[in-house]
């Protein structure tokens, strides 16, 4: 009785392992199929166009640069104003 619960469990596996092998070459043939002519040299991904990405990033530093502009000015009148509360 066990060697014939131990076989058909042995059956299971197997078919389970051929069905994950086989879902993965499948997967492997689309990837092939849809990749590019020439993989001989790298391509950006075609999702987001390069000047976004440089633009986003001189924005960034745009508003970093801005933002601690105002940052040093408000400083700058706040240590005024103690200075003429000082003065008086």
């Amino acid at each position: 009785m066990t060697n014939i619960c131990f076989t058909v469990w042995t059956l299971q596996k197997q078919r389970s392992a051929n069905r994950y092998k086989k879902a993965i070459f499948d997967l492997v043939q689309q990837r092939q199929l849809s990749s590019v002519d020439n993989l001989d040299e790298y391509t950006m991904p075609t999702d987001k166009p390069m000047h976004c990405y440089t633009n986003a990033t001189a924005e960034k530093e745009k508003e970093k640069v801005n933002s601690t502009a105002e940052q040093q000015e408000a400083w700058e009148e706040h240590q005024m104003e103690k200075a003429m509360l000082r003065e008086v």
